[in-house]
């Protein structure tokens, strides 16, 4: 029990310190105002739930698009290597042509 414990806050301590660094990254981006989807998505991470962040990359991909440092961020940190993110799809299209 004390090791599912001791996971459990390693994880949150993991995904806090992604949640900072993605809040970094967002405040930069559209005029310094940040990206509000992006902000939840933070807001999620803080609370430990990854899979709900996950979600909402999902949902507003289109509009995470339009920020190439952010998608490359949620890409490599939020999605497990070989996992489909959102913008898996796009990305199997364009090396296909």
């Amino acid at each position: 029990m004390e090791n599912w414990e001791q996971n459990k806050q390693n994880n949150l301590e993991h995904l806090h310190k992604l949640a900072n660094e993605l809040d970094v990254l967002q405040k930069t981006e559209n005029d310094g105002r940040g990206v509000s989807c992006v902000q939840s998505v933070i807001s999620y991470l803080r609370q430990g739930k990854l899979d709900e962040a996950k979600r909402l990359c999902n949902w507003d991909h289109d509009k995470i698009a339009n920020y190439p440092k952010l998608v490359t961020y949620i890409k490599n940190n939020l999605f497990e290597p070989g996992e489909d993110h959102p913008w898996s799809v796009l990305e199997r299209l364009q090396k296909d042509k």
